[in-house]
């Protein structure tokens, strides 16, 4: 008897479920279908969009000067605390 109420607690909880795994799996098709759908619209508008990108990319972090101003703060503790 207890057998037959945990299989059909189970079954309600899956039932129940199935409406959530439906909104996902519909939200996961949207989501690849605007991905899939944006790189051609992208090309579309020109390379503008796309050259900076790139500059963005290059000068993201800007490693050379980032590199030189940390060694710049490391010089000026360590004078600090001669």
């Amino acid at each position: 008897m207890f057998r037959w109420f945990r299989f059909g607690f189970a079954g309600l909880t899956v039932a129940g479920s199935l409406p959530l795994v439906a909104i996902s799996l519909l939200i996961a098709c949207l989501g690849v279908v605007v991905v899939a759908l944006l790189p051609p619209f992208v090309a579309r508008r020109g390379t503008g969009g796309i050259e900076f990108q790139k500059q963005w990319a290059e000068e993201e972090f800007r490693f050379e000067d980032s590199i030189r101003s940390y060694e710049d703060v490391i010089d000026a503790h360590v004078r600090k605390r001669l």
